[in-house]
């Protein structure tokens, strides 16, 4: 056991030492003593040749997603991490770019990572999940809260004469009752219900109504999905600092986890993709649960600088 631990701990050194030559050959600014330790590092193994060549191309890779802004970086000359920047500039303007309209229009936002609790007017209580923006619109005969992006949970106060309304796309849901959330990402509507009931529209058409534990997916193409039962806690354990996979793929597990850590995670594995996860980790310690994903999946990590990660 403790033979392969080293091992383990052996090869992630020889690959984070891989992508910082990557990173110094990229930048251009390497000078003659750099490029001679370079090549004294690349002949000591094939290992540290085979490392090298493989995070190149991965990097490689990434430079499509930044070729429509790299214009934008030629006076940008970071040391060591030029590269890795081109492709978190990248990665920030589109966030920025797909971000900023909703913002505009909210009343209440979070970034990634932050939650919020807002006390409404009429005593609903409304808890704002990570990178969610809402807009709130309270007239005399109802209540709507135009849902944005993210994901919010609704517990509220009774008004027999304004019904109470989450309208996010083409969906909208009417509460009935009490408690539940509605969570907007890529077109898709997710609603789960708490306690007592909530009527659900889509497109303008009755879709049903849902009961306690009963979650429902809507997408904007292709309508709604029968809902599912049992669904408890879970599908609001970021309000108490968790997140549960139960199988999803990794593809979704890593969208999920850029919705709480700043930076980007990255997948570079495309056979990894639709591998299986399950676990329950706490929001608050995000870097401990990467790794033990990385692990358990037998894949890599690499860092480049503070903002970008890759798992290979």
């Amino acid at each position: 056991m403790a033979d392969s631990a080293y091992r383990t701990s052996d090869a992630d050194a020889i690959a984070n030492e891989a992508a910082h030559w990557v990173a110094r050959l990229e930048s251009s600014r390497m000078d003659e003593h750099e490029r001679r330790a370079f090549m004294a590092w690349i002949k000591q193994s094939p290992e540290h040749r085979a490392r090298f060549f493989e995070m190149r191309k991965h990097w490689q890779g990434l430079s499509s997603a930044s070729s429509a802004v790299r214009t934008r970086t030629t006076a940008f000359r970071a040391p060591a991490l030029r590269y890795a920047a081109a492709i978190l500039l990248a990665v920030g303007l589109l966030s920025w770019h797909f971000r900023l309209p909703d913002r505009l229009q909210a009343d209440f936002a979070t970034a990634p990572g932050e939650s919020k609790t807002v006390q409404l007017s009429d005593g609903s209580t409304l808890y704002l999940n990570a990178d969610t923006a809402l807009a709130i619109a309270f007239t005399p005969q109802g209540r709507q809260i135009r849902l944005l992006r993210g994901e919010v949970e609704c517990r509220v106060a009774h008004d027999s004469h304004r019904p109470f309304a989450v309208v996010t796309g083409p969906d909208r849901v009417t509460a009935l009752g009490t408690d539940f959330s509605v969570y907007r990402d890529s077109g898709q509507t997710t609603v789960s219900v708490f306690e007592s009931t909530v009527q659900v529209e889509h497109a303008d058409h009755l879709v049903g109504v849902l009961n306690p534990g009963q979650q429902q997916h809507l997408d904007d193409e292709t309508g709604a999905a029968p809902p599912l039962n049992g669904v408890g806690d879970d599908a609001r354990a970021w309000r108490y600092g968790q997140l549960v996979f139960t199988a999803q793929s990794l593809t979704d597990v890593v969208a999920e986890l850029n919705r709480y850590r700043p930076g980007k995670l990255v997948l570079m594995n495309r056979t990894a993709a639709q591998r299986k996860v399950s676990g329950v980790f706490n929001i608050n310690d995000l870097e401990s649960a990467i790794q033990t994903i990385a692990n358990t999946q037998q894949l890599r990590i690499v860092r480049l600088g503070a903002w970008l990660t890759a798992i290979y």
